[in-house]
């Protein structure tokens, strides 16, 4: 009987210590120093530099369900497509300061050069325990709306950026559909003929796309001389 009490009394021994080591690997894990943010943004602001929407969109697409708005579209251009279309993108990307807040976010600035000027652009991140790695708290693409009407702007019209069509082919959408991209300048072109226009030469032909994130989006306002038909689409002329 001794022996045997012996031998129970070992394995609750082993069980205990197993359990302090565990307990004492998680505790070190958790408070351990976080390594610098500043590679994971530079490789995410990289791909947008390099037209990589693919890449970036690996590391910003967790952020996009935070984006506020009942109709966004995510996908059309937030594209391989679109954004190596871009006539310019961000460019000379510097890392100007970074800071680590405990073990659970950090802040990093960082400056890029569009259209001859300089600007900061600030990542917020936190830390991913099930990653265990940096994550982005808002990714930096931006609103696109191009809103219209005859009387108010408040419906969709279709359009294209840097080719690529806006993904609702109708003349007139009820409502705002905010569509993400990546910043960068942009051929633009409305999808309606020039005849349903009041001013036809006021529509832009290119169009800035800011960072993000922000709660208003880069708009295209257009005002209608008439309600368009779909034979007015340039697509079907």
């Amino acid at each position: 009987m001794a022996k045997g009490l012996i031998i129970g009394g070992a394995v609750v021994v082993v069980v205990v210590v197993v359990a302090i080591v565990i307990g004492v690997l998680v505790v070190t894990r958790a408070t351990a120093p976080r390594p610098s943010p500043e590679p994971f943004v530079e490789a995410y602001l990289g791909a947008i530099s390099d037209g990589d929407a693919s890449a970036a969109r690996a590391i910003d697409d967790s952020t996009v369900a935070g984006v506020a708005g009942d109709r966004v579209d995510s996908e059309t251009f937030r594209s391989d497509e679109a954004l190596s279309s871009a006539t310019e993108r961000i460019s000379d990307v510097t890392i100007d300061e970074s800071e680590v807040y405990g073990t659970s976010s950090a802040r990093v600035t960082t400056s890029y050069e569009l259209q001859g000027e300089r600007n900061q652009l600030f990542v917020n991140l936190v830390w991913d325990e099930d990653s265990d790695g940096w994550a982005l708290t808002d990714g930096v693409f931006h609103g696109v709306e191009v809103a219209g009407g005859t009387s108010s702007v408040d419906a969709t019209l279709p359009f294209s950026l840097g080719g690529v069509p806006s993904s609702d082919p109708a003349a007139v959408s009820s409502g705002r559909i905010t569509y993400l991209a990546y910043p960068a300048v942009y051929d633009f072109e409305l999808g309606l003929v020039p005849e349903v226009l009041v001013d036809p030469q006021g529509v832009p032909s290119e169009l800035l796309v800011t960072p993000g994130p922000d709660a208003d989006a880069d708009t295209v306002f257009v005002q209608l001389s008439r309600e368009p038909a779909d034979s007015d689409l340039i697509n079907n002329r």
